[in-house]
């Protein structure tokens, strides 16, 4: 799609296009190549729904530039939605004890 100003920052947005008809269109900062933001455009049970997600508060974990803020907004058949996560930390590969993912016992 080209090279836009996304809220005062210059950003390449790439537009993909799901053999389904959905689309996403990711705009990435022209200067740090970090994802800024990334715009759906679904599908739900016949009805069109979008949705965006903004990733600020960029920290580099282990050489790797992360979001530690993101924001989701859903738009569609009941309005809109807004939830933002915010991460305290991120580690990669580290070791975790599988009985975590051992599957709990229904009890009757």
């Amino acid at each position: 799609m080209g090279k836009e100003d996304l809220e005062g920052s210059p950003a390449y947005k790439i537009r993909i296009t799901k053999p389904d008809g959905d689309t996403e269109i990711h705009c990435i900062d022209a200067d740090n190549f970090v994802e800024l933001k990334v715009i759906y455009h679904v599908k739900i049970q016949g009805n069109d729904v979008e949705s965006e997600v903004d990733y600020t508060n960029y920290k580099p974990v282990e050489g790797v530039m992360m979001p530690f803020t993101f924001q989701n907004k859903f738009k569609g058949m009941s309005g809109e939605i807004t939830n933002q996560v915010i991460i305290s930390d991120i580690l990669f590969n580290k070791e975790v004890n599988d009985s975590l993912f051992i599957k709990p016992v229904i009890q009757k």
